[in-house]
């Protein structure tokens, strides 16, 4: 089964059901060195072919996620003994992590999760000396929470999406935003969060270079 990488909040969104939509730049490499070059010809129902405008070049696109296909979601994950008098963290202590780049981190017992297993999982921590962790980037299925089924998947632009879509994103929108009056103003400035954090995940394919993507919808079907 395929996993699909998330942030942290992310996860909390597609857990609460918050998050259905994502988009994914797998798969469009070739595509997004000339964006403005390339259209889509059509799809076979899995596949998607394109072209380009001046060479007439044409190649094929496969998304990583294809429709009807369950796909678990990747978050860091702590393993410690079932029996929580086994623990290394009391209740009331603070816990001292590490990012990968460095950055401290601190969190305390009703941070951490627990499933069926006894596997308890932070859904923030990607180095911690006090238990074995594993990356997000690694994690394997048998050990994740949440599985996802793919309702959609197709190619647009990025700088296509809609104020529905950027919401089904799992933003965390202030309330402050949707009193603002003017509906193109509001449109502007909930789309400038969705700008931001799409341009601190994907530097080499920032919004202003309105790349191609896979707009991935999905829908919460199970959790462990």
């Amino acid at each position: 089964m395929k996993g699909m990488l998330q942030k942290p909040d992310m996860v909390t969104a597609t857990g609460e059901g918050r998050k259905n939509n994502t988009r994914r730049l797998g798969g469009l490499k070739e595509i997004n060195k000339d964006p403005d070059a390339w259209y889509c010809t059509g799809t076979d129902g899995k596949n998607w072919g394109a072209k380009n405008l001046y060479t007439e070049k044409e190649i094929t696109v496969k998304p990583l996620y294809q429709i009807g296909e369950t796909v678990y979601i990747k978050e860091a994950c702590l393993l410690v003994p079932e029996d929580r008098n086994k623990l290394p963290i009391p209740n009331d202590e603070i816990v001292k992590g590490v990012y990968s780049d460095g950055q401290q981190i601190e969190y305390r017992w009703g941070d951490i999760f627990t499933n069926k297993d006894g596997i308890w999982l932070i859904s923030v921590a990607k180095s911690y000396t006090k238990g074995k962790v594993i990356s997000p980037l690694h994690l394997p299925e048998k050990l994740a929470r949440y599985f996802i089924k793919i309702k959609d998947v197709r190619p647009e632009r990025l700088q296509e999406i809609t104020l529905p879509d950027i919401v089904l994103e799992g933003l965390d929108i202030p309330s402050e935003y949707w009193g603002i009056t003017n509906t193109r103003f509001k449109f502007y400035a909930i789309r400038q969060l969705f700008e931001d954090l799409w341009d601190s995940i994907n530097p080499s394919y920032p919004w202003d270079l309105n790349p191609w993507c896979f707009r991935v919808e999905y829908k919460l079907e199970s959790v462990r």
